[in-house]
């Protein structure tokens, strides 16, 4: 498979996670999240720094700020917990009785999509 389908297809993927997930597609950390998850799936040492290394690397792609980018994932996480079934909650994240955390939520899927 060539590079431009295996983006494709990878990104595919993602989005249909999230969209299990309950992540509203036309809010902007939903942009942020699949970029993100892309760069974890790259680079799987990234998500141990957050604040200084993927949310300054989706911040550029985007042409935004780090705490944008990180406001904006947070909402799109809150916005999937209001709409979600716990059972999917469970599936993904296991028994919780908080909000999984962004670093939580990103990694949980890009090391899943990358078994």
């Amino acid at each position: 498979m060539d590079e431009a389908k295996k983006s494709i297809s990878r990104k595919e993927s993602i989005m249909d996670i999230l969209k299990e997930l309950c992540v509203p597609a036309h809010i902007k950390g939903y942009r942020y999240l699949i970029y993100a998850i892309e760069i974890c799936m790259d680079d799987n040492s990234i998500i141990d720094n957050v604040i200084d290394k993927l949310y300054p690397g989706v911040a550029e792609e985007f042409d935004d700020t780090s705490s944008r980018v990180q406001r904006a994932i947070r909402h799109a996480i809150n916005v999937s917990y209001s709409n979600i079934e716990p059972e999917v909650i469970e599936k993904y994240f296991g028994k919780r009785s908080r909000k999984v955390p962004n670093s939580e939520f990103i990694a949980t899927i890009a090391f899943r999509l990358q078994l």
